[in-house]
């Protein structure tokens, strides 16, 4: 599996900035003022000096928006660029966190990645972003709030045994969610439907 908590790299967590008790939170993505980095970014500024140096706020991906992100970014941040391959296999599981403050994505592919990574993820409350972290998988905050955010990241900053609750519950969700998994479900929605019509089909042909 290309996203897995087997590819976290201790190499990878110094070069970034962080000790075994550090907290890495990550974002993917494009870097564009639509996926709601303003807010992310303000959101880390509080959560960083909530918790001076228990933290590192760490972007892979490129984009438009990237010197004005650097610009705005706290002390610290790092941005990796764009990532691929094992490259960013390792990004993923080697963070603690991961963040989706957007709001115009249909369906954030980067989410399930995060949640396969075994992150803990914080998004905003929106579409399918919602639906995917209900149930205990992760935590929201208002759309656009960005003290939601922070409060939301400082929570899991400040208690691991619920940030691993959340790692666990979403990567136990991810393994149903396989594309196969996915097929079989719709395959088994179509036999019942198929099923009903049939037998009501019947029942109005019958004297």
């Amino acid at each position: 599996m290309r996203f897995n908590p087997r590819y976290r790299s201790t190499a990878l967590r110094e070069r970034l900035g962080a000790t075994p008790d550090t907290v890495i939170v990550a974002y993917v993505g494009r870097i564009a003022p639509e996926k709601g980095l303003d807010v992310a970014l303000e959101a880390m500024h509080k959560v960083m000096g909530a918790v001076p140096g228990q933290t590192v706020f760490a972007l892979a991906g490129d984009g438009p928006y990237e010197a004005h992100c650097r610009a705005a970014a706290p002390a610290g941040t790092v941005f990796m660029g764009r990532i691929v391959g094992d490259d960013l296999s390792a990004f993923y599981a080697s963070a603690d966190m991961f963040v989706f403050p957007s709001v115009t994505d249909t369906f954030g592919n980067v989410l399930l990645e995060a949640m396969s990574s075994g992150l803990a993820v914080v998004g905003a409350e929106y579409g399918t972003t919602t639906e995917l972290l209900d149930e205990g998988r992760g935590l929201t905050f208002p759309s656009g709030d960005a003290d939601g955010m922070a409060n939301r990241i400082l929570e899991l900053v400040r208690a691991p045994d619920a940030r691993a609750a959340l790692s666990r519950r979403a990567r136990a969700y991810t393994e149903q969610a396989s594309w196969d998994a996915i097929f079989d479900e719709l395959v088994g929605e179509y036999m019942t439907v198929q099923g009903s019509g049939g037998a009501a089909g019947r029942a109005e042909q019958s004297p």
